[in-house]
Parts: C-alpha cells; sequence; structure tokens
C-alpha cells in the first residue's frame, strides 16, 4: 500500500533517534512496525484484518479519518488517498479497494 506523508513527518520517521525523542521507545518501534505493516499490506483491508491494530473509522469532528492502535490509547491517525473515495454499494468505504493512505498523525492520544 502506498503511504504519504508530511516532509516533516518524513524527516521524523527518517531518524530514529528523534523518533523514539519524540514519542519514547516503545511507541516509537511500534509506529515502525505498522508503517512496515501498513507498507506491506496490498490494501487497506489487510491492515484492517491485524486484530491488534484494533483498526476503526472515526465519528465527529474526525468523521472521514481512520486509526489504528499504536499503543495503548496512542492511534496513528490516516485518511484515504484515493480519488474518488472507493465505497460498497452500502456507502462504507471498500477497504479492498483503498490502496494508498495519507498519515495525519503518527501517535496521538484523542480520547
Amino acid at each position: 500500500m502506498k503511504i504519504e506523508v508530511s516532509r516533516k513527518m518524513l524527516k521524523l520517521l527518517q531518524d530514529g533517534r528523534a523518533l523514539r525523542a519524540k514519542f519514547g521507545q516503545r511507541r516509537a518501534e511500534n509506529i515502525e512496525m505498522r508503517l512496515q505493516r501498513m507498507h506491506d499490506a496490498e490494501t487497506l483491508a489487510d491492515v484492517a484484518a491485524v486484530s491488534s491494530f484494533q483498526f476503526h473509522e472515526l465519528t465527529g469532528n474526525r468523521q472521514g479519518q481512520l486509526s489504528i492502535s499504536v499503543l495503548n490509547n496512542y492511534k496513528m491517525v490516516f485518511v484515504c488517498n484515493e480519488s474518488p473515495i472507493p465505497r460498497a454499494s452500502d456507502g462504507a468505504l471498500d477497504l479492498k479497494q483503498i490502496k494508498a493512505v495519507r498519515i495525519i498523525e503518527l501517535c496521538v492520544d484523542y480520547h
């Protein structure tokens, strides 16, 4: 799957020491592992199938955003980066058709 990030986020991801300084050792390791699993996935359905990721669509002021668990309440937040956004006949996201996402936040507790 194709993953897009901002320049600032890319710089942070390329510097393991900076990533660990910002998020701590355990969260940084989980971020790197999850990004690798997402990169290796063919579609978002493959990511959603990993139960430990606790994949879910967000609601309220975060409607249209998706998240996976990084550690405890910390989540990685992203959006579908397809145009148009693939939808199933019931209007839900068609996860099997989504092959590109854009990461918005690497590790946030939005609860």
